[in-house]
């Protein structure tokens, strides 16, 4: 992930319902498709709130909450995303089109459950039914059901929250990319 620390989190908090959505391409990144998901989550629990950070949005709905792109290559910058990481609850980004998702990463360090859609590289990075979920593309009524399977569920935010962690550790530090990739390297010349 390219943030310079992640805080030590002993005891992450589930309890504030808050869905995290970062990404400054909103259409692509599926937040119209976030936004008529929330829309069925509000009905269903109606203290869940919405956070988007990244795009320019106006008069949003009761319960959403905009940030303007936080440049996370300033201390301020890195702070604000680090506390909108720890104030989440879950992080969704239901892309139509996402080559990796950095984000997603990102929010597994944060000890987040993360939905996305099942395609492109999501898959690889999010074990469905273990560090969160996989939806179809563009399928806003899935999608809210399984934001609501999460966020009625502590103990499930928990679990993947914690395995989230662990496949973040494995897997998305820099320590661990370098390590395959001199494996690969290796296994290349010894051929």
């Amino acid at each position: 992930i390219n943030l310079k620390y992640v805080p030590e989190i002993k005891n992450k908090d589930y309890s504030s319902n808050n869905i995290l959505f970062i990404g400054i391409d909103f259409e692509r990144k599926g937040g119209r498709v976030l936004l008529e998901a929330f829309e069925l989550v509000k009905k269903d629990l109606n203290n869940a709130t919405l956070t988007i950070v990244g795009p320019n949005l106006s008069n949003m709905p009761a319960g959403i909450k905009t940030v303007p792109r936080i440049l996370k290559n300033t201390p301020d910058g890195e702070r604000q995303l680090h506390d909108e990481y720890l104030d989440a609850t879950i992080f969704v980004m239901p892309s139509y089109y996402e080559p990796f998702g950095i984000v997603f990463a990102e929010a597994m360090a944060h000890k987040l459950p993360c939905i996305g859609t099942s395609t492109c590289a999501m898959p690889e990075i999010i074990d469905d039914g273990r560090t969160g979920f996989l939806v179809p593309v563009g399928d806003h009524k899935k999608l809210a059901q399984r934001i609501l399977d999460l966020l009625k569920n502590k103990e499930a935010l928990k679990r993947f929250g914690e395995a989230g962690y662990d496949k973040y550790l494995n897997n998305f530090t820099w320590d661990k990319v370098a390590e395959k990739i001199v494996s690969n390297i290796r296994e290349l010349i010894n051929r």
